[in-house]
């Protein structure tokens, strides 16, 4: 079944305007939601014209776009594309895009639904001829994409209902089989496979099927920004503790993102990065920061394949390399603020900042332009349709006056002052010292910001041969507003004080892409210039990033916050329009359970540890290759971020191809998916599915988070947050019961993670405490700090000095509650050791660290002798060098 209509709606639709593509919370449209490639290639054009800064989509720009591919422009031209396109602009409704979306996702669910072998006939008749076609496609009309899911699932429900076995009512006596119960105690009992650290082990027993475990991190753990901390978004600047959930920020490309989660983080360190252009930002050394290197092909930097690291990681990298500064953070695109009306456009408003006379004396109050040639002043009058007069043959004033005769103005001849300003009287007597920019016109949209920068600039701005661009002002804050401007409109800026006159004098050095310069002058003499700077051979700067040059520690702590936004680079811009990252988490227990051996650097051979299961890792953040480099990390020993850098020896390329060969040879024990926007009825049929198909015991849920989707799910009910949190717990919980699996997953806490003196408990967890109420295991990890290390020194120099400590505030046994477990943990390879345990006074808990190591496996004796084998055959052939085929 083809709704040609439909297809055809939304693609007109979205020429006429694609920012529909931005509201993912309302649509997700993809290349699969169209059947034929010519439909396709329209799609893929316009997606890739919009997310390119593009904000009306002309026939011509999807012609341009597609000439690029062979095979693209062959099936326009075969499929008479440019007529195609004609016809859906002219007759496509934007209007109607909900109602044609939606049914073009009901006619693409039920061509899928045929297609795993259903009978959709009940739902629509393509039959037109038949008695019911009116009555069902008529009720098909009204119904939408879930309607028709819960349709088919009430079927399958019905027949699960009539042949599903009744579970079994028991009843008996406590003394029944009472011999048999005492010598069922003297055998081992059941418990869990191990994850990482002993002493965790010996708690919760391990990894329990049947049972959800809940793990969080602290804000020890997390990344922020100071509350304090300006921020621009598309309502303008506000605080970081001002944003709330629901608020837009701006992401990495200008367009507005949502703030899906906001996590208070306490008060924490101050750490300023300071970068090329002079550019500051605040933030805790937690903070992720996505950046590229210098040493990376600019093909690499152009693509964004970002390196991600903490400023406390980032530190460790030098500053310059090769005399070329190191660590390049990427360049903002042009923000998006919502378009302004205006009396004056934009672009001779900057003319009249710039070159214009403000000053009215009851005498004259006519308005002065200087200008040593007629084009401005001509460009003026015929815009604004003004008369145009020369002042005097001696000077360079320029005045103008009406065509038509003004209302109640029967004496008045010229243009005023307080015409030009009628909207903003209060710039009226303004000098060149105490001009400013209408906040209407510094937060407006991209064409007319990019409109009152060519004004600005076509009157105090200059341009040489080598395409360097400058503005001068003796207006500190007109400097510090055009500052603004050209950093939201993705340039860089460097600013100069100039002390050599009377007059303090500021100029503005303004650099940015090469395509984006030449939009920056209209005057001929000034447009010609950039113009030949633009089409010359020579090699131009790229900027596409800016140069962190200094990051030092600012010795005060700050109330800070984290945030959650919906992009899929998790990037947005904080102060000054500079772009950052949001969290990630760690694969190091599924590692153990999937993979029963792994490489230990310090002997130089690979050791039997972990075990063979199946496990299910399920990421809302992470790409899956920075889950595989962490599983690589975990496997070799070798820190995650030697991967990043590639910088091995001949010895350690080997060993990593040899973890290559043991991710192949267990190649269904750990299964990825990535779901970014996730609703409980998503993760309960993905984990179904993938448990049942796949035999998976081991399940790993990134962390529970109220997104869009969730949100949307709920629509109606008028639920909390925490509500909902509790919801998808819950859920989480049923299916470990349903379907015999351990489940694993975390949350975020909030400010009261950081109170030390007592076990950290679900009063701090964040969205409510009662998320933890449907969980078995419950626990909150940190940074130790200094005092506790010093109160604890007597137990540390006998086990070692700890870097995270784990309260442990529920166990389903409830024998090992409210305890600390300290730990040594190497971030970079995943890998975890307990040293001690504690309660919550810091006295050390006497007896346990007498117990045996927790030692379990599940296989049987072919399985050991095969993995006691590779063991053995790897070892052999890292002794005699044989190299296996991999990473070169």
């Amino acid at each position: 079944m083809i709704d040609k209509e439909s297809m055809q709606q939304i693609l007109g639709a979205l020429m006429k305007c694609p920012q529909l593509l931005s509201e993912v919370d309302k649509y997700n449209l993809t290349l699969y939601d169209f059947p034929s490639k010519f439909e396709k290639y329209i799609f893929s054009a316009i997606y890739g014209l919009y997310y390119n800064g593009a904000r009306k989509i002309d026939i011509i720009d999807i012609e341009n776009y597609l000439s690029t591919d062979p095979i693209a422009k062959k099936t326009f031209e075969v499929n008479n594309g440019i007529e195609y396109l004609q016809d859906i602009e002219e007759f496509s409704n934007v209007e109607n895009f909900q109602y044609y979306y939606d049914k073009l996702k009901k006619f693409n669910l039920l061509n899928d639904l045929q297609k795993k072998g259903f009978d959709t006939s009940s739902i629509y008749s393509e039959d037109l001829t038949s008695d019911k076609s009116f009555e069902v496609n008529k009720e098909f009309e009204s119904i939408n994409t879930k309607d028709i899911i819960n349709k088919y699932k009430k079927e399958l429900l019905k027949l699960e209902s009539e042949y599903a076995s009744p579970e079994e009512i028991e009843k008996g006596k406590v003394s029944d089989n009472i011999d048999d119960f005492l010598e069922s105690l003297s055998e081992a009992q059941e418990i869990g496979l191990p994850i990482q650290g002993n002493i965790y082990n010996q708690i919760i027993d391990g990894a329990q099927k049947g049972a959800l475990t809940i793990r969080s991190g602290s804000s020890g753990l997390g990344k922020a920004l100071p509350n304090s901390s300006l921020i621009p978004t598309p309502n303008g600047w506000k605080t970081v503790g001002e944003i709330k959930v629901g608020d837009y920020l701006f992401d990495a490309f200008g367009k507005p993102t949502k703030v899906l989660n906001i996590y208070p983080q306490g008060k924490k360190e101050v750490y300023q990065i300071t970068f090329k252009d002079g550019r500051t930002v605040k933030c805790c050394e937690e903070h992720l920061w996505s950046y590229n290197l210098s040493t990376q092909k600019f093909s690499q930097i152009q693509n964004r394949n970002f390196y991600t690291a903490t400023v406390k990681d980032i530190m460790k990298l030098p500053i310059k390399k090769d005399n070329s500064y190191n660590i390049l953070v990427p360049q903002q695109y042009a923000v998006e603020y919502k378009e302004q009306s205006h009396y004056i456009p934009p672009y001779l408003f900057g003319l009249f900042l710039g070159d214009g006379s403000f000053k009215q004396q009851p005498s004259n109050k006519s308005f002065q332009y200087s200008s040593e040639d007629s084009f401005l002043p001509k460009y003026i009058a015929n815009t604004m349709n003004w008369f145009l007069k020369k002042g005097s043959q001696n000077n360079y004033n320029w005045y103008f006056s009406f065509k038509e005769q003004q209302e109640n103005q029967f004496d008045k001849i010229n243009v005023w002052v307080e015409d030009i300003l009628i909207e903003h009287p209060e710039l009226i007597n303004t000098t060149s010292q105490t001009k400013f920019i209408p906040a209407s016109y510094l937060y407006d949209s991209i064409p007319n910001r990019f409109e009152l920068l060519n004004g600005l600039l076509d009157s105090d701005g200059s341009v040489d041969d080598k395409g360097r661009i400058t503005y001068y002002t003796i207006s500190f804050k007109m400097v510090k507003q055009v500052e603004e401007l050209c950093q939201s409109l993705g340039f860089k800026t460097y600013l100069i004080t100039d002390n050599h006159k009377i007059n303090i004098g500021y100029i503005l050095i303004i650099t940015g892409r090469p395509q984006d310069k030449r939009k920056l002058f209209k005057l001929p003499r000034k447009h010609e210039k950039i113009e030949k700077w633009f089409m010359s051979p020579k090699r131009k700067e790229h900027n596409e990033t800016n140069p962190i040059i200094k990051i030092e520690n600012l010795h005060y702590f700050e109330d800070m916050t984290c945030f959650y936004v919906d992009n899929k680079e998790h990037l947005f811009l904080v102060e000054n329009f500079i772009v950052t990252h949001n969290t990630r988490q760690a694969v190091g227990d599924a590692c153990l359970l999937a993979y029963p051996l792994r490489f230990n650097p310090s002997i130089w051979k690979w050791e039997q540890i972990g075990n063979n299961e199946k496990v299910l890792f399920i990421v809302t953040e992470q790409t899956f290759k920075q889950v595989k480099k962490m599983i690589f990390a975990y496997l070799t020993g070798f820190n995650e971020s030697r991967f990043k850098y590639n910088d091995f020896n001949e010895s350690e390329k080997q060993v990593i191809n040899q973890a290559k060969v043991v991710i192949e040879q267990f190649e269904n024990n750990f299964i990825l998916l990535k779901v970014p926007n996730p609703t409980i009825e998503l993760i309960k049929t993905l984990i179904r599915e993938q448990c049942l198909t796949q035999d998976i015991g081991y399940v790993f849920y990134d962390y529970i988070f109220v997104g869009p989707a969730l949100l949307n799910e709920f629509r109606g009910f008028n639920l909390r947050n925490d509500e909902v949190l509790l919801m998808f717990a819950t859920a989480l919980k049923d299916l470990a019961v349903e379907l015999n699996v351990c489940m694993f997953t975390s949350t975020q806490v909030n400010s009261n993670a950081d109170d030390n003196r007592n076990i950290r408990n679900e009063a701090s967890l964040a969205g409510g405490r009662a998320t933890i109420n449907k969980a078995d295991n419950g626990a909150i990890m940190a940074r130790p700090t200094k005092e506790e290390l010093e109160t604890l020194q007597p137990i540390i120099e006998n086990y070692g000095i700890p870097n995270m400590v784990t309260d442990i505030f529920k166990v389903r046994s409830g024998e090992w509650s409210q305890v600390r477990i300290w730990s040594i943990v190497d971030l970079g390879t995943m890998r975890k050791k307990d040293l001690f345990l504690t309660d919550s006074r810091l006295e050390p808990i006497d007896g346990f660290f007498e117990r045996a190591e927790y030692q379990v496996v599940n296989w049987d004796e072919e399985d050991e002798q095969q993995i006691s084998n590779m063991i053995q055959k790897l070892n052999i052939d890292i002794e005699n060098g044989i190299y296996y085929e991999g990473i070169k």
